[in-house]
This record gives C-alpha cells, sequence and structure tokens, in this order.
C-alpha cells in the first residue's frame, strides 16, 4: 500500500526497549493514517505518551506504561506488515508496463524536447521500461536504472541521444539525396542539348543506385517488426510502441521533362519505373506484422510527422514515403493503437495518452 500521510509509533523514554528501537525509525508514509497516541490515565496519574516526562506513577505502573508502550508498537507494526505496507512511496501504484520509442527521421525537429518531456513527466512511470530506437541505434532503459536519475536527467539524455543519431543518419542520408537531385538535373539537361540514349540511360542506373542506398539506409521495415515481436514474446507486461515517421520526398524530373523521356519508346518504361512508381520500399506483410505484433502484446502509436520541401525549377519533389503511411496505418488498426498526422509531437503523445485506443480517421 502506498501513500502520503505520516504514522509514527513512539516509545515511552523509559521503557527497557526504548534504547533499540528510537522512535523516528518507525516514522513512515501511510495513506490518509495519523495514529496519534492519546491521553492515557494511571493508578497514580496522568502519563501522556510520547512526552519526555511522566508524573506520579511508580515502579509497577512504569513497567506496566512500558509493557502497554511497547505493545502498542508490536501491534502497529504487524498491522502494517499484514497491510502490505512499503516504506518507499513512488506515488501512484501501477502495473508495470514497456514503452518503445522509434524516430525515423533524417532532419532533427526541436520540439522533440516537449514530446520527450511529457512522456516522462506524465506517461512514464517508475516501474515502466523504455526501449529507444533512433534511425541508427537502440538504447534500453530499465526501470531499476531509471529511478537513479531524476526526470530532467533522463529527458536530458534521451533528447541528446535523438539529436546526435539523426545527426549522423541526416548526413548519410543527405549525401544520396544530393546525388539523386543532381542525376535529375543531369538527365534534365542531357534532354535540353539532345545527348545520346546511352547518356540518360547510365544517368537512370546512377539514379536506381542512390534508390537502393536509402532503401538500405533506412531502419524501418518489417525486419524490424519482426525483431521487436520476438524480443516481446515471451513477455506478459503490455507495450506501448510510439513510432514517429517524417515525411519523406525524393526529387523527380517535372512533368514536362517526364512527358519527353515518355515519347522516346527506348526510356519510357524506365523512366515510368523510376519516377513514378513506389520503389523505396522492401516488401511488407502486414498482417502477418500486425499478428506477430499482437502476439507479442504491443501496440502500435504512429504519428506522420509533416516536412516542408524546396522549390528547385524543373524538378518536382514528389512525396514517396505514402505508400509506409498507409502500410503503418494497417498495422495500427490491427493492434488497436493511434494515428495522428501532425508537425508538433507533444500534442500527439498527450492524445494517446488521453484516448489510448483511439484513432485519427
Amino acid at each position: 500500500m502506498r501513500g502520503t500521510g505520516h504514522a509514527a509509533v513512539v516509545l515511552h523514554r523509559k521503557c527497557p526497549g526504548a534504547k533499540q528501537m528510537q522512535p523516528d525509525r518507525f516514522a513512515c508514509k501511510v495513506k490518509n493514517a495519523d495514529i496519534k497516541m492519546k491521553k492515557s490515565r494511571g493508578r497514580s496519574g496522568n502519563c501522556y505518551t510520547g512526552d519526555r516526562t511522566c508524573y506520579q506513577v511508580d515502579r509497577e505502573e512504569n513497567r506496566w506504561w512500558c509493557r502497554h508502550n511497547l505493545g502498542i508498537a508490536l501491534v502497529s507494526i504487524g498491522l502494517l506488515i499484514i497491510s502490505g505496507f512499503s516504506f518507499h512511496t513512488f506515488g501512484k501504484e501501477e502495473s508495470p508496463k514497456n514503452y518503445i520509442l522509434f524516430f525515423q527521421m533524417a532532419e532533427y525537429d526541436l520540439r522533440i524536447v516537449d514530446a520527450i518531456s511529457y512522456f516522462f513527466h506524465d506517461m512514464c512511470g517508475e516501474d515502466d521500461n523504455v526501449l529507444l530506437l533512433t534511425p541508427i541505434k537502440s538504447y534500453r532503459f530499465l526501470s531499476e536504472k531509471m529511478r537513479d536519475k531524476s526526470k530532467e536527467e533522463l529527458i536530458k539524455t534521451v533528447t541528446y541521444l535523438i539529436r546526435k543519431d539523426v545527426q549522423q543518419y541526416a548526413s548519410e542520408y543527405k549525401a544520396f539525396y544530393d546525388a539523386m537531385m543532381n542525376t535529375v538535373k543531369e538527365i534534365t539537361y542531357s534532354l535540353k542539348k539532345g545527348d545520346t540514349i546511352l547518356d540518360i540511360k547510365l544517368a537512370f542506373q546512377q539514379y536506381r543506385q542512390y534508390i537502393i542506398n536509402i532503401k538500405n539506409l533506412r531502419r524501418l521495415n518489417e525486419d524490424l517488426f519482426d525483431g521487436l515481436a520476438k524480443m516481446y514474446e515471451n513477455n506478459n507486461i503490455p507495450t506501448s510502441m510510439f513510432l514517429v515517421y517524417q515525411k519523406e520526398f525524393r526529387p523527380v524530373p517535372s512533368r514536362e521533362v517526364l512527358e519527353k523521356l515518355s515519347s522516346n519508346p527506348d526510356l519510357k518504361a524506365r523512366a515510368f519505373e523510376l519516377f513514378q512508381q513506389e520503389t523505396f520500399l522492401k516488401k511488407f506483410d502486414v498482417d502477418r506484422t500486425a499478428d506477430r505484433l499482437l502476439h507479442s502484446s504491443i501496440r502500435l502509436f504512429f504519428i506522420y510527422m509533416d516536412k516542408t520541401t524546396e522549390n528547385i525549377m524543373d524538378i518536382e519533389m514528389r512525396e514517396y514515403s505514402n505508400l509506409m503511411f498507409g502500410i503503418l496505418s494497417k498495422i495500427v488498426d490491427k493492434t488497436g493503437g493511434g494515428k495522428e498526422m501532425t508537425s508538433n509531437l507533444e500534442p500527439a503523445f498527450r492524445k494517446f495518452m488521453e484516448n489510448p485506443s483511439k484513432q485519427e480517421e
């Protein structure tokens, strides 16, 4: 039983056991309990338990009061033990939970700090375990270790790890992204100056390789969900997974350039495959993934984080994360989690807290 009140069992100073059991050693917090020793009447005078002086009592009465007070102490301690009293108070008593925080992002957002702050202050309890997944690494925060740190220390540590890893991931991601951008510019320039079809096909091969590189770089895939399901399959503790997936775009030729490419029979099929189909996603079995998560008591809460794009002449920025959005939305439906589309994470976390099984339609 956990609580906030105070209970004090106080022994008379003349009691033989008083030297061995000091009064303040029994001062413990108990919910709505304030046990006060009352004024008592002896045969020869008044005695106030807890006072430092006893008036008009003879040796026999003194022994009687010692036995009396010691009996009260033993009975009180016994009642506390029987009721399951704990000498530590950790706030509201709840069953332990597991949390998975996964940030699949290529651009760090300062508002992550607000979301992590809300998570540790209002969602994560002291008996809960946290698994942090960044775009490149995994970190485990066990409850027994987190109790040794303040909430502010945890917030600072987690946000630092997210920022550090997202920035490292972003540097690799941006290298492939910039190379892809330059390739699209080369294709556009080749058409304008009348280069050979062979030159354009070579540019197509380069673009395709950058697609593969980014695909392999991205951590969010079916294998990751399989690994999480296996990790928690023998765990009877409910697990909530909060997945923050930042919207992704890729550069493709403008509509005018695509029309010119499609007018050439030797380039039409390849241009359609590279620039108009979703080729960034590995095979993903939605039903199998959702069933495995359910078997491991994992519910998915999905935040699709918005992102602004740049405007470049003769280049279109096409969203290519919409297929993954559809896949994750189906997993949310099957696992009974939640879904939000926003650029601000903290309100989404708050909504999941208030409506844990209600998702945005």
